[in-house]
């Protein structure tokens, strides 16, 4: 794997995160199952263990700046970590190739209704 191309996943990675809130399942994943050749299980663990600097850098970025409602990031980010634990068993019992037409339709589901919305 070339470092490059890692350093530039990251920078991407990074950038996005802190401008829109996403990079993990949004860049990271595609890019360690494309760029890097990781079966879809694998990409997806990746870029959880991946995005923890990101997310710790940005919320503090986003701290100062006063961008942060502890209350609800605390309540949201609980019931996630419980249902982490439900996803990444899931992600178990599913095939490769079901994983990767699932993301996909998730992915496209999103951008349809964020570009439709008003």
């Amino acid at each position: 794997m070339s470092i490059a191309l890692m350093v530039l996943v990251g920078l991407t990675s990074g950038i996005f995160s802190a401008f829109f809130g996403i990079g993990g399942g949004t860049i990271l994943v595609p890019a360690f199952v494309f760029l890097f050749g990781l079966p879809i299980h694998v990409a997806i663990g990746t870029s959880l263990l991946a995005i923890i600097p990101t997310a710790i850098v940005g919320t503090w970025r986003h701290w100062g700046y006063g961008n942060v409602n502890l209350e609800i990031a605390l309540w949201v980010g609980l019931f996630a970590a419980i249902g982490a634990v439900a996803g990444a068993y899931l992600t178990t019992k599913i095939s490769p190739l079901l994983m990767r037409k699932l993301f996909a339709l998730f992915l496209a589901l999103i951008a349809i209704q964020i570009f439709f919305k008003k």
